[in-house]
């Protein structure tokens, strides 16, 4: 029998059953209990099993971190791509993700989800790093995990460092190009399609390069071509979604205005092409409207289907297009902070909607336009030229006070003719129209 010390230390036996301890080795408790083993642990082993309680308690509360993170995330900035079904993103799937596209995913929605929710650089960089290094274990994955992977990290990038948003854009039309083409990945063609068509909207943050190349809408032709043979703009397997993304494509390089001087031009939609891209649009938005979430995803593709309705009628000079207008613009007065999740391609957007409500003398909204402009500018640089221009256009209207009208000269001198969108004048053909040029040759002031 042997006093190992004082009786302020109990074994591990006593400690466990909640009894007084005398201190000996063995101790009386132990001696007298079969099977009882006396041991005692130092203070510093103990303290360490509390550290080693405490590592776990913290790796635990940062797993439930991650998962918050990635529910609010997923379902705030995927739910369209959920929603129209091109992909099925479950958060199960990044419990353990094993795949390399899973953990590009996987860290590529983390890190995003970091900067969203106010994480400071030093914390999202690392992540970005991790996706980085596992956008480079994928790069012969071709296949829509790993396409849909470079994808996400290609959106992270947007708006925040064009050169590297570039450059996983054009990974992920390659491989979605190169998947196409294996028989292994036939029942993700349609995704595939999607994918492509959605990527190739994601354009650098440079106002002087066209919005839609000509290399990338090669590419969008190859991506339909590759799913001809059972497809029609009403049969697509994933429907509305792959419609309204190919929608967006052509959209991109045809229903946007354009400036030469003081000439604004926009093109004229045929009756058949007007009628496909309306029904398209109203599919998405009844599916939106259906839904009871207001994610910032959801309320931009809202936001952008109001958009493209109202420029879509202004160019069929069929119906009122101001009803979208206002609409449209209404989601981002009352959603102050969803401008800065809208990403360069509503540059264009606002720019032809303010033209729109400017020529046909609609200012109320065609301030509030350019006020959203200006605060599109404040996330865009590229915006700051349009929402200058189009501010300046408004002062020199000055029309609280005055009534814009076009000068014309005639044999009896000079007449002024009010601006409306049926002043225009028919160009070139072109795959999908007529060309319609807007004229605003002169302006002057009159009073009345």
């Amino acid at each position: 029998w042997m006093l190992v010390r004082g009786t302020s230390f109990a074994c591990d036996f006593c400690r466990d059953k909640k009894k007084r301890c005398d201190g000996l080795a063995p101790c009386n408790n132990c001696t007298k209990h079969v099977g009882a083993r006396c041991t005692y642990l130092s203070a510093n082993q103990r303290q360490r099993g509390r550290t080693d309680l405490f590592k776990i308690q913290d790796r635990l509360c940062d797993v439930g971190a991650r998962r918050r993170f990635f529910n609010a995330y997923v379902e705030g900035f995927f739910a369209p791509a959920v929603l129209f079904q091109t992909t099925r993103l479950s958060l199960t799937n990044f419990d353990c993700p094993t795949t390399k596209p899973l953990k590009l995913q996987y860290y590529t929605i983390l890190a995003g989800a970091a900067r969203a929710f106010g994480s400071p650089p030093s914390v999202y960089g690392v992540l970005e790093q991790q996706a980085r290094a596992a956008a480079r274990e994928s790069l012969q994955e071709f296949n829509h995990e790993s396409a849909l992977g470079f994808h996400m990290l290609c959106m992270h990038y947007w708006g925040s460092d064009p050169d590297l948003c570039g450059h996983y854009r054009d990974i992920t039309l390659s491989i979605c190009e190169r998947a196409l083409a294996k028989p292994e990945n036939l029942r993700d063609v349609h995704k595939l399609v999607a994918l492509n068509l959605v990527t190739i909207g994601i354009q650098e943050n440079d106002a002087d390069k066209p919005l839609l190349q000509q290399h990338n809408r090669r590419k969008m032709d190859n991506a339909i071509q590759a799913h001809s043979p059972h497809c029609s703009i009403d049969q697509l397997p994933v429907g509305d979604f792959t419609n309204f993304a190919q929608f967006q494509a052509l959209m991109t390089s045809h229903l946007l205005g354009s400036k030469e001087d003081q000439v604004y031009y926009f093109n004229e939609l045929e009756e058949n092409c007007y009628l496909q891209f309306s029904k398209t649009l109203k599919g998405v938005v009844n599916k939106l409207r259906a839904e009871r979430t207001s994610s910032p995803t959801v309320l931009l593709t809202t936001a952008l289907d109001e958009f493209l309705m109202g420029l879509a009628d202004y160019m069929k000079d069929s119906q009122d297009p101001l009803d979208h207008l206002e609409r449209a613009v209404e989601i981002f007065t009352v959603n102050e902070n969803l401008m800065g999740f809208s990403g360069p391609r509503f540059i264009a957007i606002f720019d032809s909607a303010f033209k729109v409500a400017f020529l046909e003398h609609k200012y109320l909204l065609a301030e509030k336009i350019a006020k959203l402009q200006q605060r599109q500018a404040q996330f865009f640089p590229a915006a700051r030229t349009f929402a200058e221009d189009n501010d300046n256009m408004l002062r020199q209207s000055n029309h609280n006070d005055f009534r814009i009208e076009e000068v014309t000269e005639t044999n009896e001198g000079f007449t002024t003719v009010p601006i409306s969108s049926n002043v225009f004048e028919r160009g070139s053909a072109d795959p999908f129209g007529s060309s319609v040029q807007f004229h605003l040759p002169v302006i002057r002031h009159s009073d009345g």
